[in-house]
């Protein structure tokens, strides 16, 4: 546990849970030696000789006073925590490819990059229209990343898109979040030439979570046709380029 917060810089914030065996009885731990004694005053005080409960998590930022929280309970927590945004380090977008977020803040204004553009732009036009809104002033300060792919539409996206859910095998969907520059590798950027061919037949798509609707109804779906026959067709194909799913229930 020490040698990994020796890998961590300060100010990072650090969630720490534990959970004792089903006996009750912790794991013997062996005395504390004068460099894990080190590592641990970086935890800004916490003594985890005062953790005594079953279970407890404890939160806070490295090297940083005052102490950290410490909570002891069986239920669910939900932690929110604010930084003086003087301290916050600088960031770089970081690409995850293959995901779609898990919900969607607005599509980037048509005063930055009309609709038309944006479905035929690469993938650095995009990149460049995304840094324009950010640093025009009124812009949507929420906004914390964007999600596109080929041919599609530059979609904002703020805290609430995560968890980012896995989207469908070689959907060409990815997103790019803000995160602190030293989690970001230094060749994850969107260069000038990006390599891919631009499309001249524009296509308007919008990024699903197919996993969330197969697993709710299965991976296909049954249609009937104007002469009464019937039909399955894939989920993935039926939901696919859809803005609202409505499910109505009949007996």
């Amino acid at each position: 546990f020490c040698s990994f917060i020796d890998t961590l810089t300060d100010g990072r914030v650090l969630a720490i849970c534990h959970v004792k065996p089903a006996g009750g009885v912790d794991d013997q731990r062996a005395p504390p030696t004068k460099e894990t004694s080190e590592s641990l005053l970086r935890l800004g005080g916490f003594k985890i000789e005062d953790a005594v409960n079953a279970q407890y998590m404890i939160v806070g930022q490295l090297n940083h006073r005052p102490a950290w929280t410490t909570m002891s309970t069986a239920k669910g927590i939900k932690v929110t925590i604010k930084l003086n945004q003087s301290a916050r380090p600088a960031t770089k977008l970081r690409s995850e490819m293959n995901v779609v977020p898990s919900t969607l803040s607005s599509r980037l204004p048509e005063s930055i990059m009309p609709i038309k553009e944006q479905l035929l732009a690469s993938e650095y036009q995009k990149r460049v229209a995304f840094n324009a809104y950010m640093s025009r002033d009124g812009s949507n300060p929420s906004v914390v990343g964007y999600c596109t792919g080929g041919n599609k539409p530059v979609y904002l996206i703020d805290n609430g898109a995560v968890p980012f859910k896995k989207a469908e095998k070689d959907s060409c969907w990815s997103v790019y979040h803000h995160l602190p520059t030293y989690l970001v590798d230094d060749d994850d950027d969107v260069t000038q030439d990006d390599g891919k061919e631009k499309s001249d037949a524009a296509k308007f798509d919008i990024p699903i979570a197919d996993d969330h609707f197969t697993q709710l109804l299965g991976n296909q779906l049954l249609s009937m046709s104007s002469s009464g026959g019937t039909s399955e067709t894939d989920t993935s194909a039926a939901i696919a380029n859809t803005r609202l799913v409505a499910l109505y229930f009949s007996a």
